[in-house]
């Protein structure tokens, strides 16, 4: 003769039959699986917990709180309830609980990635873009496989504006091993590494991302800055002129161009940048500055006295 099943194995049985039923979109059978699994084990968490899932399928938001808190009673210690908590607090829109009860679970449990992810998106409706970015970035550590060389892309820009260099590097990394012919990530992974004063891997990578796209300008100018600020001058004059070759209107790599120049001591050549400059900003007092200077170098007084009295 058989012997029966232990309650505990019933409960369990019942219950992972009510999970069935609930992904299959059975509400009523999922919910009589569950009462039955309470009545073989009374005070069963994992059961009040599923009630809660099946309330909030239905869209009975008082009821799921209900068995939700019930859960917590049973088992105060469970980080996937308080998630539970935040997402229905976030359908009513009472955004500082869901906070709260996100920020729990993360307390109970801080390697699961989809509270992360829920609580950036709460973060960014009440206006906290930091907070949401830096929540987004815990996603992309936890599951880099779930996040897509554009959000990378777009997440590491984030960080930047906010000034989380290192988090901002790893993502656009990221963002390069899944798409190695992504010119942007190249060129704001130079930006991060120059704002960082990383200057020769800044140069390699924005070298990168010229050989990509060799008729974008802003590359080559920031290409240009940073062989400038290296000591590069030579380099850095090729660069200049290459961004002044796609945008004859790139007012600052005629500005870049003429420092660079100065550091050569070509007087003619800083003459021919600051005039190309004054023409695109006839206002820039630093301009005519540098102008005066090197008409002064030249001896073009009447005329560095003129540039002098433009500032």
């Amino acid at each position: 003769m058989c012997s029966q099943l232990n309650p505990e194995t019933t409960a369990v049985e019942n219950l992972q039959q009510a999970e069935i039923y609930l992904a299959q979109g059975k509400l009523a059978l999922a919910q009589a699986a569950c009462q039955k699994a309470l009545v073989e084990l009374p005070d069963f968490a994992p059961a009040y917990k599923t009630l809660g899932n099946i309330s909030l399928a239905m869209g009975q938001k008082e009821e799921a709180m209900s068995w939700y808190t019930k859960a917590l009673a049973a088992q105060p210690d469970w980080a996937e309830v308080y998630a539970n908590i935040g997402s229905l607090y976030g359908m009513q829109k009472q955004w500082q609980l869901a906070i709260a009860s996100y920020q729990k679970a993360i307390s109970l449990q801080p390697n699961i990635a989809g509270f992360y992810r829920n609580l950036a998106k709460v973060w960014q409706v009440v206006g906290q873009p930091q907070l949401a970015a830096e929540c987004s970035y815990q996603v992309l550590t936890l599951e880099p496989e779930s996040v897509t060389a554009s959000e990378c892309l777009s997440l590491g820009k984030a960080l930047f504006d906010h000034q989380k260099l290192t988090e901002a590097m790893v993502c656009y990394g990221r963002a390069i091993e899944l798409n190695p012919n992504l010119f942007r990530a190249y060129h704001l992974l130079g930006d991060a590494l120059a704002n960082q004063g990383s200057l020769d891997e800044a140069i390699s990578y924005y070298q990168k991302a010229v050989k990509l796209q060799p008729n974008t300008w802003i590359a080559y100018q920031k290409l240009g800055k940073s062989l400038l600020e290296k000591g590069n001058f030579s380099a850095a004059i090729i660069a200049f002129e290459q961004a002044i070759e796609i945008n004859p209107n790139s007012l600052w790599s005629y500005q870049k161009l003429g420092v660079t120049w100065m550091k050569l001591k070509n007087w003619d050549a800083v003459i021919n940048a600051y005039r190309k400059a004054i023409e695109f900003n006839s206002q820039n007092g630093f301009f005519y500055n540098n102008l005066g200077l090197a008409l002064s170098e030249k001896k073009q007084w009447s005329e560095a006295v003129y540039a002098s009295s433009r500032l």
